[in-house]
């Protein structure tokens, strides 16, 4: 086990180039707010270090993700396609902070789906806020209502048996 309380785990991931912009508003959160235990993967290109904080772990890079995320509470990212998927694939309440910086602004059509199924909470970044932050984390944790919802609402879009499908489809395309 990586903290010895039992506090609610978020679990903030931003890819393997990192967000500055979002792990420096955890990074704000949790000096001030200590309510939750925080697993930060913070990426190669972003410099970010928490001194002597128990409920703080700060990693580059973490291998097997799958594991924290299973273990989280809630989880903060980007909305990358392979991340989105795991998500609804875990059924893990999720805050999505889509990056305006790709190509098509397809971060925020894919945030924008799940958003509109009520599977996820969006925070576009230039609207991120440490309060903000800190507000959609309770909501998610304080109401049982709001992070049923989320997992209902993921569960509904998971993909049953995508990989027959696939080969049926192939088998279907043969003739």
């Amino acid at each position: 086990t990586i903290f010895n309380n039992n506090k609610k785990i978020i679990l903030v991931v931003c890819g393997s180039l990192g967000s500055e912009t979002i792990i420096n508003k955890i990074i704000e959160l949790t000096k001030i707010h200590n309510d939750y235990n925080y697993i930060i993967i913070k990426g190669k290109n972003v410099k970010a270090s928490m001194s002597n904080c128990s409920n703080v772990k700060v990693y580059d890079y973490y291998e097997p993700l799958v594991d924290l995320i299973y273990n989280c509470d809630v989880i903060i990212s980007r909305a990358g396609a392979t991340t989105l998927s795991q998500i609804i694939q875990i059924s893990k309440p999720s805050i999505i902070i889509p990056s305006p910086y790709v190509k098509n602004n397809h971060q925020f059509y894919n945030a924008k789906f799940l958003y509109d199924l009520n599977a996820i909470v969006m925070i576009e970044e230039k609207k991120l806020t440490m309060e903000g932050i800190k507000k959609a984390i309770d909501k998610i944790l304080y109401s049982n209502f709001e992070a049923k919802r989320m997992k209902n609402a993921l569960i509904n879009i998971q993909t049953k048996d995508a990989c027959k499908k696939i080969y049926m489809e192939m088998k279907k395309n043969e003739k």
